[in-house]
């Protein structure tokens, strides 16, 4: 995952945000790549995310979605979610399986999955 800040105690928030679901698309914000850093320290877990589009309507469903799935994370009491403008999503974050969901939908040209 480019760009993700890898610190020793954040795989189980980030297993905690697969659970965080986008309503439009029906992925997890982990495998669409909106999820750019996650911090730890102390209580406190920070995850800096972006947003698919600029004209996103979710982001407090977002943020919301994901206190409530790192605040059950051990360890962790405090939850703060950031949205930085000046970072842009693009396709290119996408995990595999996220991209082959969106090109079957026809929500992404198809790219890899016919080409063996």
């Amino acid at each position: 995952m480019p760009d993700v800040k890898d610190m020793p105690d954040v795989e189980p928030v980030r297993t905690a945000l697969q659970e965080v679901i986008d309503p439009e698309l029906g992925i997890n914000v982990v495998e669409l790549g909106m999820v750019r850093r996650i911090e730890r320290a102390g209580d406190k877990a920070t995850v800096s995310m972006v947003l698919t589009s600029i004209s996103c309507p979710f982001w407090d469903l977002f943020v919301d979605q994901v206190q409530t799935a790192v605040i059950g994370v051990d360890g962790v009491r405090e939850v703060e979610v950031k949205y930085d403008p000046s970072l842009r999503w693009s396709p290119d974050l996408l995990s595999d399986s996220a991209r082959w969901e969106l090109e079957i939908q026809g929500l992404l040209p198809t790219t890899t999955w016919l080409n063996g």
